[in-house]
């Protein structure tokens, strides 16, 4: 098993080298035949590659985090941390949301991430908000409490620690706690989490204590807030779900710049990041570096005959205007025009004029269209790196069709390779407007001679091309002036040479390869989509039975759910009322103990006293006199017996026997003494306790009442116990009714969410096979198509990308009428385009 940073960084590698171009791979597979390598070009060889059954090297397939015993199989907490990496960013990225459309901070209108966003996050999607635990909650019900009664002390101190703006205020932050904002608004949960930090730190936390806050608050610890949202739960039948789906992901935010630019994981971001550096074979500046295989060779007429000087010297006007106004399907084309030709740039500068100026042409852009400039920018990129790596074709592109054509070629793959369709529409636009301006420039600067030589110039290349033959034939001098003054005439001549070769008509060329390497892996692709859409829907299904049947054992219905939610409402308010009975019985059985316990404690007093009285000290004073007696035998024995002994003493040992027996007489005669004296003293304390108001004669005059209150007192609290039982008996079924409804509820609403999950599943991947064809077009296909429409129709000046309305039509309202046409057009001419052979 590996790490997920391990299976990240190798999945971006395989998958980056399996999608290196064909023309690239062509040469790298060049380089690999002789191990004649540089850069890391070794390693790719030894990781990345495999011979086949058929002894070819081929690449690896992906690596397999889920295949047992595999290379790059994750343990099951690797896949629950690429998971929340996922779960984390996703969050994030819809707490930012607002950020991704008409901002500085992200590439402004990013549809792309919005889309990626809506598609995986959100209810009944992989991915989904962090909601409020119920501890949370309670602790949310207490801060808004607390923000309503010291709204004061509050908005001053949480605008003091800057979580208060013109973009969240107090009343924000209380509205959106109301509405538990919490649950839905991960930026609002945020900015919730936030202010529970900052009151739990300030009134709890030793180093940072605010006596003036804790003074006119108390001490609170919120941290049940701040750790009561599921940052870290994952969900595993979603984790299941992500097992199935985490190809597709990474593959978009692979494949998506402006996706993986606002995506907020530095763990996938860092690991594409070192990919891409460690697989740099279209990094000029690298070692990695590899040149693609180009077909680029002169013409016969241009192995015969260089590119003629420039003839004609003039502003940018005709690239925008000659005799119709130009109109444009691309707006960002048309903005670059404005901007070449503010930039003076001659229309026979051609192309590497265009590429002398740009950073002219980029400062006008910056400030008309952020777009437009990034259109221009990706043209400029394009032209200077077809420019080295084709530069025959690049030099005669503008007075050769085929030249041309091979160009936008190239340019159309790199498009289509990077996924700037877009762009390279507007640099077609582009290009073919440059090309109009460059073939009518010089054609002008012929017919302005003295002489006409529109057919014998030795200086133009078109008298070389075979497609001037039908025009040379049918034009003389005769007709120069119509040519001088008729911009139509002079376009038939111009485009009719220069358009010779110059659109593809069907014919890929050298696209062939690419285009049918993209058509099989577009068609595997869908085949493994629909292979995706049986399986997993299958186990979808399974799954959605089994949460139906779990739904049903409920006992709940969707008819009854309400009514169900109706009760649980009705039997929280009933479970508060049987809670606030409980505590009333509570506090009656408290009260009536106490009563008791005080009235016992009075019963008990005088009880005490009369027994003191009638029993305790009588049966002392009894008990003192017959202990008394008991020594008076005792010592009166011993008188006798030392009446017994005469002396003087018979001898020593008689008159030792007759001191001891007169030392224990003694001792009990003083014993008996001191007992005497004792019960002499209870005798008197009992006279005169029981004398006229002594205690006796008070405790017997109150005892009769103590008994009574006592009595009563004992069947109070008898009858509050059985009243705190019942109302416990009560409140606890109660509760138990409700735990029981709460849980059926719980788990209907849980299947419920599941299989509406589910559904959203399987109907996404239905969705994703059944629009595959609309959402996986041919663009090879659409930009040559693209790119033959613009061409069409420059022989005759007369096409829709012209208006020759004169004043009665303006150039802008021309424009705009012609915008609401424009995609028809261009739908029209697609759906009618095909391959040739």
């Amino acid at each position: 098993m590996v790490k997920m940073e391990d299976f990240l960084l190798q999945y971006f590698m395989q998958l980056r080298f399996n999608e290196m171009p064909p023309e690239i791979f062509a040469q790298f597979k060049d380089y690999a035949k002789n191990d004649d390598f540089r850069g890391n070009m070794k390693n790719w060889k030894k990781y990345l590659m495999h011979i086949n059954s058929d002894g070819e090297l081929v690449p690896n397939d992906l690596p397999n985090p889920a295949q047992v015993g595999g290379a790059y199989e994750l343990s099951e907490d690797d896949w629950k941390d690429l998971f929340r990496e996922f779960q984390s960013a996703f969050r994030k990225m819809d707490a930012n949301r607002k950020n991704y459309i008409n901002t500085v901070n992200y590439n402004a209108n990013n549809q792309d991430a919005i889309d990626f966003l809506d598609e995986y996050f959100g209810f009944g999607r992989l991915f989904d908000k962090a909601t409020a635990s119920p501890e949370a909650e309670q602790d949310i019900s207490v801060l808004a409490d607390l923000l309503k009664n010291h709204e004061n002390v509050l908005k001053m101190k949480l605008s003091d620690w800057d979580l208060l703006n013109a973009d969240f205020t107090y009343t924000d932050l209380q509205k959106g706690i109301k509405n538990q904002k919490y649950n839905t608004d991960s930026d609002f949960q945020s900015k919730l989490k936030n202010v529970a930090y900052y009151i739990t730190t300030y009134t709890t936390n030793p180093y940072y204590k605010d006596d003036d806050l804790i003074n006119a608050l108390g001490q609170y610890d919120f941290s049940k807030i701040q750790d009561g949202f599921d940052d870290k739960l994952v969900d595993p039948n979603k984790l299941n779900d992500f097992k199935r789906e985490y190809d597709i992901l990474l593959r978009r935010l692979a494949s998506k710049d402006k996706i993986r630019d606002v995506f907020p994981s530095d763990k996938i971001k860092s690991a594409f990041d070192t990919a891409k550096s460690n697989i740099a074979y279209d990094d000029k500046g690298s070692k990695d570096y590899i040149p693609p295989k180009r077909a680029d060779e002169l013409t016969p007429w241009q192995q015969l005959k260089k590119q003629v000087g420039d003839t004609y010297a003039d502003v940018f006007d005709k690239y925008v205007k000659f005799t119709g106004d130009r109109l444009y399907f691309s707006a960002q084309a048309k903005q670059i025009i404005n901007a070449i030709h503010k930039a003076e740039v001659k229309p026979t500068d051609g192309i590497e004029g265009v590429l002398k100026k740009a950073t002219s042409i980029k400062d006008a852009l910056l400030y008309k269209s952020p777009t437009a400039k990034e259109h221009f920018e990706w043209l400029e990129k394009t032209m200077s790196e077809l420019k080295d790596s084709m530069p025959k074709a690049f030099e005669g592109a503008l007075r050769n069709g085929r030249q041309m054509r091979a160009l936008i070629e190239e340019m159309i793959m790199i498009a289509v390779r990077d996924g700037k369709e877009k762009e390279a529409k507007s640099a077609m636009e582009v290009l073919s407007v440059i090309k109009y301006g460059y073939t009518t420039s010089k054609i002008m600067d012929t017919l302005g001679k003295e002489e006409l030589s529109l057919f014998s110039d030795k200086g133009l290349s078109w008298n070389k091309n075979e497609g001037v033959k039908i025009v040379t034939q049918a034009l003389d001098k005769s007709i120069k002036t119509a040519f001088m003054g008729v911009g139509y005439g002079i376009t038939i001549v111009g485009n009719a040479i220069n358009l010779s070769g110059n659109k593809f008509k069907g014919k890929r060329g050298r696209m062939t390869g690419v285009q049918k390497s993209w058509e099989q892996q577009n068609q595997d692709a869908k085949n493994a989509a629909i292979a995706d859409q049986t399986r997993n829907n299958t186990i979808a299904i399974n799954d959605r039975t089994a949460e139906e049947t779990r739904k049903n054992a409920t006992g709940i219905t969707d008819a009854t759910i309400d009514q169900h939610k109706h009760d649980q409402e009705q039997g929280k308010i009933d479970e508060e009322n049987k809670k606030t009975q409980l505590d009333n019985a509570t506090n009656a059985r408290d009260n009536a103990q106490s009563e008791y316990d005080s009235k016992k404690q009075v019963y008990d007093q005088y009880q005490g006293i009369i027994n003191k009285y009638d029993n305790e000290l009588p049966q002392k004073i009894d008990d003192l006199q017959q202990e008394s007696d008991v020594l008076k035998t005792k010592y009166t024995a011993i008188k006798n017996q030392l009446s017994a002994i005469t002396t003087p003493y018979a001898n020593s040992m008689e008159e030792l026997r007759a001191k001891q027996l007169q030392k224990k007489y003694d001792i009990l005669y003083e014993e008996r003494k001191q007992k005497l004296i004792e019960r002499r003293n209870l005798i008197q304390t009992l006279n005169a306790g029981k004398a006229n108001g002594g205690e006796y004669q008070t405790a017997q005059l109150n005892i009769a009442t103590a008994t009574t209150e006592e009595r009563a007192a004992s069947a109070a609290l008898a009858t509050a116990n059985t009243a705190y039982q019942n109302a416990e008996r009560d409140y606890n079924s109660v509760r138990s009714a409700n735990q029981t409804r709460d849980d059926k509820i719980s788990e209907f609403e849980q299947a419920n969410k599941r299989i509406s999950e589910l559904n959203e599943q399987i109907n996404r991947r239905n969705e994703i096979v059944n629009t595959w064809d609309e959402k996986h077009k041919d663009k090879y296909k659409e930009l040559m198509a693209y790119w033959d429409m613009l061409e069409t129709g420059r022989d005759s000046h007369m096409g829709k990308m012209y208006n020759w309305g004169g004043r009665s039509l303006s150039a802008k309202s021309a424009q705009d009428k012609f915008d609401n046409k424009k995609q028809g057009y261009i739908n029209d001419y697609l759906k009618n385009y095909t391959y040739r052979a």
